[in-house]
C-alpha cells in the first residue's frame, strides 16, 4: 500500500499494470505495487540485473524534471516503464506497462527472450554511450555519479576520479587527419576500459581528447601507482599501427576523496572540477605526468586484492 507521503496512485492501477515508487539516486523502493510480497530493497532487482541500470530513466527525470521512457524485459514480458518526477521529495512515480503483445519495437515480435533481452540491453547503452568510442558519455556521468557519491558515504569508502588528456592531439588531426585522430581515441578507450575493474569502475568520454575514469575504494598511493603505470604503458603503445604507428602520451588529474558528511554527496561537480584542475597543473608542469589530489590512507580502508 502507498504510505501518506506518497504519490497517490490508486487510478494510474486501471490504466497501467503496475506502479512502483523509487527513490533513484539511492536506487531504494518507496513503495511498489509490482510485487506482491515484501519490496526488492533495491529499485532494479525487478530487471534482475544484479547491479543498477545504466540507463537510469528515473535519474534523469529527477534531475531534468521531465517525464523520461524506456522499455525493459523481464518474466518474458515486455514492459514500457515511464518514469514521473516528484522534485519536491526526491521520488519518481514509475509506471509499468506490459506491452508484450502490442509490438512496439520492431522486428520482436516472434524473438527469443535472449534475443529480446540483448536488443533491449543494446538500446538502452546506446542512450549512455559515447558513439566514436563506446565507452560512457557525459549523459551516464550525471545520472551515475550521485548514486555512486550516496553510496560511498553511506558504506565509507573512498572514490576516485581521474581526468585524462592526449598530449598535443591537435597535432594528431593536423598531421594525420581527423579519421585518424578517431581511431586514436577508439584504441586509447580501449585500453582504458581493460586496465580498469569492469564491475566497480567505468570510464567516461569527456569531450574531445579527455577522458574521466571513477574508481572506488583504493587509496591515493594505490591510485598514483595504478594511473602511472598506465601512463608508462600508453607511452609504450603504438596507436594506428597499421597504418601511422603514433605513439602518445597522456596528462592526468587524480582525485581521491573520502565523503566525511551528507553534503560531500551533492558536491560531484566539484570533485571533476578539483581532477580538472589537476589535469592542468600536470600539463602546465610538462605534460605525460600524473598531479594528486585529496589523500585516503591505506589503513583507513579495506583494498581490494
Amino acid at each position: 500500500m502507498m504510505n501518506e507521503n506518497s504519490i497517490d496512485t490508486s487510478l494510474l492501477l486501471k490504466v497501467y499494470d503496475a506502479i512502483r515508487v523509487v527513490n533513484p539516486l539511492e536506487k531504494s523502493v518507496i513503495d511498489d505495487e509490482f510485487v506482491e510480497n515484501e519490496k526488492p530493497s533495491c529499485c532494479y532487482d525487478i530487471w534482475d540485473f544484479g547491479r543498477t541500470c545504466e540507463n537510469c530513466i528515473s535519474t534523469r527525470a529527477l534531475q531534468e524534471n521531465r517525464t523520461v521512457m524506456k522499455f525493459e524485459y523481464t518474466d518474458e514480458k515486455l514492459y514500457m516503464v515511464t518514469a514521473i518526477p516528484d522534485p519536491s521529495k526526491r521520488q519518481v512515480l514509475e509506471l509499468l506497462r506490459d506491452v508484450t503483445n502490442e509490438h512496439l519495437l520492431e522486428g520482436m515480435r516472434d524473438e527469443t527472450s535472449e534475443k529480446i533481452m540483448e536488443k533491449l540491453k543494446k538500446l538502452n547503452q546506446e542512450v549512455v554511450t559515447d558513439g566514436l568510442t563506446n565507452v560512457y558519455n557525459r549523459r551516464f556521468l550525471r545520472e551515475r555519479l550521485p548514486y555512486e557519491l550516496i553510496k560511498a558515504y553511506q558504506d565509507q569508502y573512498p572514490i576516485s576520479i581521474v581526468m585524462l588528456d592526449v598530449d598535443y592531439f591537435k597535432h594528431i588531426n593536423d598531421d594525420y587527419g581527423h579519421p585518424t585522430g578517431d581511431q586514436v581515441l577508439i584504441e586509447l578507450a580501449t585500453v582504458l576500459k581493460n586496465w580498469i575493474r569492469e564491475e566497480t569502475d567505468w570510464v567516461v568520454r569527456y569531450g574531445g581528447e579527455e577522458f574521466l575514469l571513477f574508481m572506488q575504494k583504493i587509496s591515493s598511493k594505490m591510485l598514483k601507482e595504478r594511473m602511472e603505470a598506465l601512463r608508462l604503458h600508453i607511452e609504450e603503445l603504438i596507436f594506428c599501427k597499421d597504418t601511422h604507428q603514433i605513439k602518445l602520451t597522456v596528462s592526468m588529474g587524480l582525485l581521491n576523496q573520502m565523503i566525511v558528511n551528507e553534503n560531500g554527496i551533492e558536491k560531484g561537480d566539484d570533485f571533476i572540477h578539483l581532477a580538472d584542475e589537476a589535469l592542468y597543473t600536470s600539463k602546465k608542469n610538462g605534460r605525460n605526468q600524473c598531479t594528486m589530489v585529496g589523500a585516503v590512507e591505506e589503513k583507513s580502508i579495506d583494498l581490494p586484492d
